[in-house]
């Protein structure tokens, strides 16, 4: 079953009047106004009554805009311990509170919640992403997958200070006291000194996963904000006049204009990526059997894990920085689904070859698509998720060689 998506839009709330895109999990496509958000329920007017729906049926709620407005490259990127990122104009940090300057407004963030600072992020000199991507591509900034190669990052045990160019880069160890327009303060052998901004990269605070609070884990998110100059990981969430609100584990809610909404997804808090995950089994049959047998070709045919190139997806522009798994015919994989799954989810690229998805036995998708199709299936109480690819019955046994398989978009567990 393909989750329908309804059109409503936003009143009594904002205002100025938001359309929204609402993807249920069952199907059920509601088309009415949005009266009220929370964590727990989603409140639309239904043929003049209100209705609340649990946020647990809900995968996402997507802002329409009429004009998007052109992307922007920003001075900073904040890194928060728990994997949200903030894109700012600039950041302020003294000794008790942080600060983050967007769009002219200050968002306020707690200290402790903040890991890295990134300002190399806007500066396109190559010192800032690892893959020259955009905002909320996932990847780490150079300097900071530099510091962590060879366990650096593990071995430091205090706050690191980026120094340098493209260049070359230099670490200091440190204690950062504070972070201001001109210059970043560090407190080094009991002396202060004040280390000018524009000879600073990045920064990294020594940090816990929990922001220094009890040394554990972060919790898992309940969902995940995007919008204009920010990825957020939320626990809480909730629309209050023209703000949403957005609870994270650490430190004070953050305030987002309603204006500046992109997406709320909140399916990825309760999303098991089949790409992380291993299969119990996996089967590989290469078209020309002796090909098994050769050192480095035999991997050419087992399952991969690949980035998706940008109009894989129709609809979707901009495909990169999702994530998927290509297979080649005759390969049979399959995965334990976890307890509690509520369904099976990916999309299934244009293919030459035919694509089999079965859960515990039952077959769910059954074709050899022209065009992108997305896949949602339900699987509750179900223990076994199988996806099978052949070449297509046309082909004769040996005449399909040249098929690159099947690229599965994003395949994921919802529970």
């Amino acid at each position: 079953m393909i989750p329908a998506v309804a059109d409503v839009t936003v009143q009594d709330v904002v205002p100025v009047q938001d359309v929204v895109a609402v993807e249920l999990a069952d199907g059920t496509p509601p088309s009415g106004d949005l009266a009220g958000l929370s964590d727990a329920s989603l409140d639309l007017v239904l043929e003049g009554s209100r209705k609340s729906l649990p946020v647990r049926d809900v995968r996402s709620i997507t802002w329409k805009r009429a004009d998007e407005p052109p992307a922007r490259r920003r001075a900073v990127r904040v890194g928060l311990v728990d994997g949200s990122s903030l894109d700012g104009d600039d950041l302020i940090v003294s000794e008790k509170a942080a600060s983050l300057v967007q769009d002219g407004r200050t968002l306020s963030i707690a200290r402790e919640s903040i890991e890295t600072a990134d300002f190399a992020a806007a500066g396109g000199d190559g010192v800032g992403r690892a893959d020259g991507a955009e905002a909320a591509d996932g990847n780490p900034p150079a300097w900071l997958a530099k510091l962590r190669e060879g366990g650096q990052e593990k071995a430091a045990a205090s706050d690191v200070v980026v120094v340098g160019s493209a260049d070359k880069i230099e670490f200091v160890e440190c204690a950062i006291v504070a972070v201001a327009p001109d210059a970043v303060s560090v407190l080094l052998d009991d002396e202060t000194i004040r280390v000018k901004r524009s000879r600073v990269i990045g920064l990294r605070w020594l940090r816990t996963a929990d922001g220094g609070r009890n040394g554990g884990a972060a919790p898992p998110p309940s969902a995940v904000v995007e919008f204009d100059g920010g990825r957020l990981l939320a626990k809480r969430i909730a629309v209050e006049g023209g703000d949403v609100v957005i609870g994270l584990a650490a430190g004070e809610p953050i305030r987002v204009p309603s204006a500046a909404m992109r997406r709320i997804d909140f399916a990825a808090g309760r999303t098991v990526s089949l790409v992380a995950v291993e299969p119990d089994t996996v089967m590989v049959e290469p078209w020309f059997g002796l090909f098994k047998a050769v050192d480095g070709l035999a991997g050419h045919f087992e399952p991969r894990k690949v980035a998706v190139p940008a109009g894989m997806i129709a609809g979707k522009p901009g495909g990169g920085g999702r994530r998927g798994l290509r297979l080649r015919p005759r390969t049979v994989i399959e995965w334990r689904l976890p307890e509690h799954s509520r369904s099976v989810a990916m999309t299934v690229a244009e293919s030459s070859s035919l694509v089999v998805i079965a859960i515990d036995g039952r077959e769910v998708y059954r074709g050899q698509p022209s065009e992108p199709v997305p896949v949602v299936a339900e699987a509750s109480g179900a223990r076994r998720l199988t996806v099978t690819v052949d070449f297509p019955p046309a082909f004769p046994s040996g005449g399909g060689p040249a098929s690159p398989g099947v690229v599965l978009v994003e395949p994921r567990i919802e529970r």
